[in-house]
């Protein structure tokens, strides 16, 4: 089970207090996966966001090539234990954009838009943490793809 300390250091709640922490833990599902498991397809509509509590997962784009009967893939980069993925779909509406999985056994807290869009309604202080954080986070995940290219993050 997700204590307020597995989550307090990680970068998506600094600066959140241990109230609105507990919110997010109350409305989040943890799931487990074992190694090599798609977690989300690129293509696919999606509604959640999951925060990668422990584990490693790989984020894929299809490259338009084939090889045989299969299509290529390139591995954009790698995360791992603090980081989170599928903020795209819960932000723009939009389908993923690339496909994510497991690299080694893992386990997720998955937040729906629903339950993310209710914490930010009901307290505005949480909404603009939560906010920043996954801007600042995706900007620097930005800077670093244009910087060094398809690399570890």
């Amino acid at each position: 089970m997700t204590s307020v300390e597995d989550l307090r250091d990680r970068p998506l709640f600094v600066g959140l207090g241990d109230k609105e922490i507990r919110m997010i833990i109350e409305v989040g599902k943890e799931f487990e996966l074992p190694a090599g498991k798609v977690v989300v397809i690129e293509g696919d509509m999606g509604d959640c966001l999951y925060v990668i509590l422990s584990g490693e997962v790989e984020v894929l784009r299809k490259t338009g090539e084939k090889i045989g009967h299969l299509e290529g893939k390139l591995t954009m980069l790698t995360a791992d234990e603090g980081d989170f993925f599928g903020e795209m779909a819960i932000l723009d509406f939009q389908p993923r954009v690339a496909t994510v999985r497991t690299l080694v056994p893992a386990r997720f807290l998955v937040l729906t838009r629903e339950a993310l869009f209710g914490i930010w309604k009901e307290n505005a202080e949480a909404r603009v943490v939560l906010l920043s954080n996954m801007v600042r986070i995706l900007s620097r995940r930005f800077r670093r793809i244009l910087e060094e290219g398809s690399h570890t993050v």
